[in-house]
């Protein structure tokens, strides 16, 4: 067998300390995501985002030219421009995949990585794409031996058994992390499949997008928010010739993984940072929104309307000047459309009043640093 980097064997010993601190931090910012309750709106567009970004990397790694707004709007059923239908139909079967794992999770069946499962999965994503060569079965393995690039894959006589010893090791007791370390190995597990799949490539086409969703089930079935189980291909995307790199390090290397999984764990750290800080953002706005409530009173619902929307809709965008304001949104307008000039600086004057806006730079901003005050106290050293 010439393909001696497939050994089915991982030392993590080898791995310095940045590795297990980025694990921990991946474990503790995924516990972070999985414990802050979301309003529906925010938690639906979290996952609706993070599911059209993921879709878009994994279908623009294989030369898809769509965009993310465009994939988003396919992910949302909502019209898109013109596109070639061949990239559409790829979009729209990885999300059909995607989909499927999470309906077969609530059901309460959790697909187990297997050999049927990847076949599975292939078919999934090539399923009705009238570009594929002639050789080309979705779901079947190759019948012809491959190169990619400078890479030379197993002879397709070999990738029935790899599947198999991959689905095993994957599967045992290596890889039985469990409490506390149920989440960093599963990333390590996800990283491995992921990079396994790739040296074994047993298909005739859709290796990629077949790898990064068995990564994704491995993350998706191991206590990695939905959200969240999409990152590390979206980092394979925006930092493609260093993934492409490791790929080519590993396997000239003659299978050290290290480098890999170091590139994997640090890019789902920085997926979740960024997660985060948009549910962060979010928890910021619900408590403005709440604070705003408190101190704008009053009888006139109308004027209580008016009065929180200047100040919710201010929020994070800087000084805006009052003659932008009742024009700054739909419902800003809608809000306005009977009111006089008066009634605007009535409002702002009140709103200055209650310390919610400040007025400076010829135009009014919201007073975010009172949220300071809600914050928990910090004693310095």
């Amino acid at each position: 067998m010439e393909h001696r980097w497939i050994s089915y064997e991982v030392d993590l010993s080898k791995m310095g300390p940045s590795f297990w601190m980025l694990l921990g931090e991946a474990r503790s910012k995924c516990g972070h995501l999985c414990r802050v309750p979301l309003p529906k709106a925010y938690a639906e567009q979290l996952h609706r985002i993070s599911l059209a970004k993921g879709v878009h990397a994994t279908t623009a790694i294989e030369g898809n030219t769509l965009s993310e707004d465009t994939v988003r709007a396919i992910v949302e059923k909502l019209p898109i421009p013109a596109s070639p239908e061949y990239q559409v139909r790829e979009v729209e079967n990885v999300v059909r995949a995607y989909n499927w794992v999470l309906a077969e999770i609530g059901a309460g069946r959790p697909p187990v990585l297997t050999p049927a499962l990847i076949a599975d999965f292939n078919r999934m994503v090539l399923e009705g794409l009238d570009d594929l060569d002639d050789h080309v079965v979705p779901g079947e393995l190759r019948k012809e031996s491959v190169v990619v690039g400078p890479y030379r894959a197993p002879d397709f006589e070999e990738c029935e058994e790899l599947l198999v010893q991959m689905c095993d090791w994957l599967n045992g007791p290596a890889f039985a992390g469990e409490g506390a370390m149920r989440l960093p190995v599963a990333v390590v597990r996800a990283s491995l499949a992921h990079l396994y799949l790739a040296w074994i490539h047993p298909f005739g086409d859709g290796n990629g997008r077949t790898a990064r969703l068995c990564e994704y089930l491995v993350l998706v079935t191991s206590g990695v928010p939905t959200s969240a189980a999409h990152l590390i291909s979206n980092h394979c995307n925006d930092t493609r010739d260093e993934y492409y790199r490791q790929l080519r390090y590993a396997s000239e290397s003659g299978g050290d993984v290290g480098r890999f999984l170091q590139y994997c764990a640090e890019g789902f750290v920085v997926g979740l940072t960024d997660q985060l800080k948009f549910v962060y953002d979010r928890q910021v706005r619900l408590t403005w929104n709440e604070h705003v409530a408190e101190q704008v009173t009053g009888r006139d619902v109308e004027m209580r309307h008016r009065r929180s929307l200047i100040a919710n809709t201010l929020l994070g965008r800087g000084v805006v000047s009052k003659r932008e304001l009742p024009r700054l949104t739909p419902d800003l307008a809608a809000a306005y459309s009977t009111c006089g000039p008066k009634t605007l600086a009535r409002d702002l004057n009140e709103l200055v009043s209650l310390d919610l806006l400040v007025e400076r730079d010829g135009g009014y901003a919201a007073r975010e640093d009172v949220l300071l005050n809600l914050l928990p106290l910090v004693v310095e050293e």
